[in-house]
């Protein structure tokens, strides 16, 4: 059992990695989306919301934590992302978003393909994340402590 619970952590770690390099150059230049990183945002996300939902049924509370940390962390970039297109202009976002942007919104990126609005993308983003998020907190208080 252990071993199962190291293997789906190192895969949630290792998914997360290889989806950001993936999909970092398309997030941060102009560079337009493929079917690549399409497909790298749909295995991200199928991934990540696998490891969670497994993390819960194995009651690993300690990973459950940490995904419950990293689901909040992607909710406040994706409220962020809205933020940027509704309020702000992109030129004139302010410095201390970017490291949010780029560390949990450029796996993400491979969701514009299907959607030609930036705000529509940046919804999707902060509805799955507050999903994800609430599971975790909810699973969290009905498990026992670790």
């Amino acid at each position: 059992m252990e071993n199962k619970r190291i293997l789906l952590t190192i895969l949630s770690v290792a998914t997360y990695i290889i989806c950001l390099v993936l999909n970092i150059a398309v997030f941060i230049s102009e560079i337009p989306i493929t079917m690549k990183n399409v497909i790298v945002t749909l295995i991200y996300i199928i991934v990540l919301i696998l490891a969670t939902i497994l993390e819960i049924i194995i009651k690993n509370r300690k990973i459950v934590k940490y995904l419950s940390m990293f689901w909040f962390a992607t909710l406040f970039s994706g409220v962020l992302l809205v933020y940027i297109n509704t309020i702000n202009t992109v030129g004139l976002t302010p410095h201390w978003m970017t490291p949010f942007m780029v560390l949990f919104i450029s796996p993400w990126c491979g969701l514009e393909y299907f959607v030609n609005s930036n705000i529509l993308n940046a919804i999707i983003i902060t509805l799955i994340s507050l999903i994800m998020f609430i599971i975790t907190v909810i699973s969290l208080k009905h498990t026992k402590s670790a």
